[in-house]
């Protein structure tokens, strides 16, 4: 199927929003099919690039048919959200086994037995919201937002003068939230930096699919800063997860004292802190071509 778009639209945009779309109903079909660990993810990635090329076009859509498309995006992500979180967790404990305490790992083992069963009802559950009625309804109401863009001289300029501008507001904002997480550091400014760092990245990666003349020298950085707060992420999440579950998980009478418990937290913590500080390092040396680093800077 086609993707309905203007022909007067630069030719890189159309091209990238077909991609997307694709992309999406790909990885939708994997996740009905089951088995493929990564497929929610792609799901969730596809969901959150098609958001970015309506957030970066905004300004030339029309706003209701904007805003129903970056609604059933977010339904369809935020319906997968669960799996995914939990997918994580039990990766992250996977891959760190080996090198846990001796003591922590009787937790990690108990815990991820959990996780997992929880796992496999969540992964039913995703791929009933990936069925194909709902991966069509949300590629109608994407398709829509495209349709009744008013016609005009240079249309395809204005697109990319539109795109230019959301990309420097998205920039601007990306860079202020980051710079709050350097200096306060709490687990709240730390998720926001890295929710403004996606934005900013993905409407960066839209726009250079439409202009192959974008300026992409940030891209890098961003995504080793992205890494970086992701794995503050997974790893603060997975410490929740463990918290709450430890009176499961514990013997009678050991809530709360629970060696193997404690070594586990501590370990998870450990790890945290050290990506923190791996965090303000890459934000120190800031983007390619900023005038500053994101560092805070001296108190008034």
């Amino acid at each position: 199927m086609t993707m309905p778009m203007r022909e007067d639209m630069p030719a890189g945009l159309v091209a990238d929003g077909q991609r997307l779309l694709g992309r999406l109903e790909r990885a939708a079909r994997r996740t009905r099919r089951r088995g493929d660990p990564e497929s929610i993810h792609d799901v969730r990635v596809a969901t959150r690039k098609l958001e970015a090329a309506m957030d970066l076009w905004r300004a030339m859509l029309p706003r209701g048919r904007r805003r129903r498309g970056r609604r059933a995006l977010q339904a369809l992500r935020r319906d997968l959200a669960a799996a995914r979180e939990v997918g994580i967790s039990v990766n992250v404990l996977r891959e760190r086994f080996a090198t846990l305490p001796a003591a922590a790992r009787i937790a990690a083992a108990l815990l991820q037995h959990g996780l997992e069963q929880r796992l496999e009802r969540l992964e039913a559950r995703a791929a009933r919201g990936c069925a194909r009625r709902v991966i069509g309804r949300v590629r109608r109401r994407f398709e829509l937002a495209w349709q009744g863009v008013a016609a005009g001289e240079a249309l395809g300029s204005a697109f990319l003068e539109a795109g230019r501008a959301r990309l420097a507001r998205r920039r601007s904002r990306g860079r202020a939230v980051l710079r709050e997480a350097v200096e306060g550091g709490a687990n709240e400014q730390l998720h926001a930096a890295r929710v403004a760092g996606k934005r900013w990245r993905y409407v960066l990666e839209r726009l250079a699919a439409a202009d192959p003349t974008t300026d992409v020298s940030e891209r890098a950085w961003l995504e080793a800063v992205l890494d970086a707060l992701g794995r503050i992420q997974d790893l603060a999440v997975l410490r929740e997860r463990a918290v709450r579950l430890s009176p499961r998980l514990a013997p009678p009478g050991g809530e709360g004292s629970w060696e193997p418990m404690r070594s586990l937290l501590e370990s998870l913590e450990a790890e945290r802190a050290e990506y923190v500080r791996r965090f303000r390092r890459l934000a120190a040396t800031s983007a390619p071509g900023s005038p500053r680093p994101l560092e805070a800077g001296p108190r008034a």
